[in-house]
């Protein structure tokens, strides 16, 4: 048996031909995976951080001149407030807060809660009142990673919020 040139082309063309069909499923496949992917990082992008980092911001800008007049206020207090966060032996992190007026006297009948930050993460933000050991210093312990924190130490009397303050520390 003998093959000729002429049926090696028509053998050829038998076993690929590009039709309408093909091309239509080629497009819909490529355009399709660009579609899937789109799709999944924008299911990703909606699902995790939002960026916002109040829950109201345009009422918080309102209010600014009301957190100057009461930083204002906190200045006119000269409290001196000092914060120290430690592992205890529980695995927990022991919080406790020395608070003091201008004379040196320390501040008691306070109410004194800590918020911890996740300067990434809102949903890991931990928050805890603390109790009051000796007059003008409050603690507790709190279950923490070890990570970066925004501390956040707030301070009411009477339900009228009198301090506030906000640093960035690790805890190991």
């Amino acid at each position: 048996m003998t093959v000729t040139i002429e049926d090696r082309a028509a053998h050829a063309e038998r076993a690929f031909r590009l039709t309408g069909w093909k091309v239509l499923a080629i497009i819909l496949a490529f355009f399709g995976t660009i579609g899937l992917a789109n799709g999944i990082m924008i299911h990703f992008a909606v699902s995790t951080f939002s960026g916002l980092t109040t829950a109201s911001p345009y009422e918080a800008g309102l209010a600014y001149n009301k957190d100057i007049a009461a930083a204002r206020a906190q200045d006119g207090l000269h409290w001196q407030v000092a914060a120290h966060v430690a592992r205890a032996s529980n695995g927990k992190a022991h919080v406790s807060v020395n608070i003091q007026d201008g004379a040196q006297t320390p501040v008691a009948a306070l109410r004194v809660t800590t918020r911890f930050q996740a300067p990434s993460d809102e949903k890991r933000d931990v928050e805890a009142v603390l109790t009051q050991i000796q007059p003008g210093i409050y603690g507790g312990d709190i279950a923490l990673t070890g990570d970066n924190w925004d501390l956040v130490i707030l301070a009411d009397q009477q339900g009228k919020p009198i301090y506030r303050s906000q640093n960035r520390i690790h805890i190991e």
